[in-house]
C-alpha cells in the first residue's frame, strides 16, 4: 500500500513536508528552471561549500521562472545568514529534491 501512495503522489504532484526547526516546509514537483538553478549551483566550481544547501532548498521552495528571478537572492541568504541552517538539518530537505 505504502509502494502505491508513493506512487499515487507522484502522478497528483502532491507537496512532501519537511521540518526545519518546526517549520513546516511544502516542496512541490521541480519546474524546469528550478532544476537548471539547482544543476547550475551543484556544478558552480568555487565559492562556498556549506552555501550549496540552502541555494537549492531556496531554488526547490520558490520553483517558478519569475520566483527564483526575484526571491532567490535573498531567500538563500536569509537561510545562509539568518536562520544559520547547517548541511546536517537540510540532509531531509536535500533527499525529498533528489527524488523530485
Amino acid at each position: 500500500m505504502s509502494e502505491e501512495r508513493a506512487l499515487f503522489g507522484a502522478v497528483e504532484n502532491e507537496t512532501d513536508y519537511i521540518e526545519l526547526r518546526g517549520k513546516r516546509i511544502g516542496l512541490r514537483d521541480l519546474g524546469g528552471f528550478a532544476k537548471r538553478k539547482i544543476s547550475k549551483i551543484l556544478l558552480k566550481e568555487g565559492g562556498d561549500e556549506f552555501a550549496v544547501g540552502c541555494k537549492c532548498i531556496a531554488a526547490a521552495r520558490l520553483n517558478s521562472y519569475f520566483r527564483i528571478k526575484w526571491f532567490w537572492w535573498i531567500l538563500w541568504r536569509w537561510y545562509y545568514y539568518f536562520r544559520n541552517y547547517t548541511d546536517s538539518e537540510l540532509t531531509d530537505a536535500i533527499c525529498i529534491i533528489k527524488k523530485k
